[in-house]
């Protein structure tokens, strides 16, 4: 994984292996603040390792292709 913190490769291993789910399920299974979660997965946006789709009050969470299994 390319430069990444520790925090956003469990983040992104844990995406990876639910392959999809909505950031507020997200946030129970990591036991991450919200505010922590939502940086982690805006800093993970922006090196194209998931994408980030609004969905009601929350946001749907997957990797990239390039991240897919």
């Amino acid at each position: 994984m390319m430069a990444m913190s520790d925090d956003e490769q469990e983040v992104l291993r844990k995406v990876m292996q639910l392959e999809e789910v909505r950031q507020d399920e997200l946030r129970r299974k990591l036991d991450f603040s919200k505010s922590k979660l939502s940086a982690l997965i805006n800093n993970l946006k922006d090196k194209n390792a998931i994408e980030k789709t609004r969905y009601k009050r929350t946001n749907k969470i997957k990797p990239t292709e390039e991240f897919q299994r």
